[in-house]
């Protein structure tokens, strides 16, 4: 008899347990995923004319009915959909900031902001300049555009008043302005008028003293024909200023690793110099009095080298060099880089 109780109830519970089975919930097996998914959906809380189930929710699904797929496309898509949003806050920002004036960042684009004749041009042609980005225009002479980097300017302003305070006077760097459009801050520098001195004869050795006190301060590396440029005050001038020209910002292939220091720094220069670097082909070219001077100061460096290999941060990362009415820092931090 109490066999027979034992099975009826066992019957009983399987057809409850079945009943409940079916018109209850199917969960997945990993409930915190199935989360994550759905909370990266373009979908979610959406309905779908091709499939109206990926407006269910899984709690009110029957059993076997599947999540739906999120399409690989549609997923890239959606994250393309979130960098814009992220160029939008950016924008939206910046136009904040510039009308109330309250940010380190107004200070600063008024401050570099170019000549009246200038931004007129500027306006005139915005079109063109956000279209192409980069590089010379044909109505806009005088003038390059050189992207949204505002580090390009940032440096820029560190390196000139790097060469005051040593007293460099056969040495310049470009000037960089910036301008916004639409939102976007874009960087312009005045192309260098060479003039008649575009084959001025080899660097002297005063000039290479001031470049090597240039290159010892601030770790530049882009030091090409390309890229310090004689003008026709017969200075030579330097171009790029972006944080990838100074050694130490990123790895170098043709450096050491770090710790980057003034030893590491001049012999970088010594490798332009010899044509041995990857800009080779536009290597700088010395008087040979001026080269053998180099040489020299590179050997009394390693004879000092506990001194000589002490960690000098390289430009991007200084901030000694900056201009006293703006915080450079703050302004990277507001743009959020």
């Amino acid at each position: 008899m109490e066999f027979f109780k034992k099975l009826l109830f066992s019957i009983a519970a399987s057809i409850l347990a079945a009943y409940a089975h079916a018109a209850d919930v199917s969960f997945p097996d990993k409930p915190s995923q199935q989360s994550d998914i759905n909370n990266i959906s373009p979908y979610v809380g959406q309905k779908r004319s091709c499939d109206n189930q990926a407006t269910v929710s899984p709690k009110k699904r029957k059993k076997g009915a599947e999540s739906t797929p999120i399409d690989h496309q549609e997923f890239i898509d959606f994250i393309k959909e979130k960098e814009l949003s992220k160029h939008l806050m950016l924008v939206t920002f910046i136009k904040n900031a510039l009308n109330s004036g309250k940010f380190e960042l107004a200070k600063f684009v008024k401050k570099y902001t170019p000549p009246k004749t200038v931004c007129t041009l500027i306006e005139l042609h915005a079109k063109s300049i956000v279209k192409q980005k980069n590089g010379p225009i044909e109505q806009f002479p005088g003038f390059y555009i050189k992207g949204t980097d505002l580090a390009r300017i940032i440096n820029a302003e560190r390196m000139h008043t790097c060469i005051k305070r040593h007293n460099l006077n056969c040495l310049d760097v470009a000037q960089k302005y910036v301008y916004p459009i639409n939102g976007t801050l874009y960087v312009f520098a005045r192309t260098v008028d060479l003039g008649k001195n575009r084959n001025k004869p080899k660097i002297t050795i005063e000039e290479a003293r001031q470049l090597a006190t240039l290159v010892e301060e601030t770790g530049y590396k882009d030091l090409s024909l390309q890229n310090v440029i004689r003008n026709t005050d017969g200075k030579l001038v330097i171009i790029d200023t972006e944080d990838r020209s100074f050694l130490g910002y990123q790895y170098d292939a043709d450096t050491d690793s770090t710790p980057w220091c003034k030893l590491q720094f001049l012999a970088n220069l010594l490798r332009h110099v010899a044509g041995i670097s990857s800009q080779s082909k536009h290597r700088l070219i010395l008087e040979d009095e001026a080269k053998q001077w180099l040489e020299n100061r590179y050997s009394l460096y390693k004879s000092k080298r506990v001194e000589m290999v002490k960690y000098t941060p390289p430009l991007p990362y200084m901030t000694h060099f900056d201009d006293p009415d703006i915080d450079f820092e703050l302004v990277k931090k507001e743009l959020g880089f």
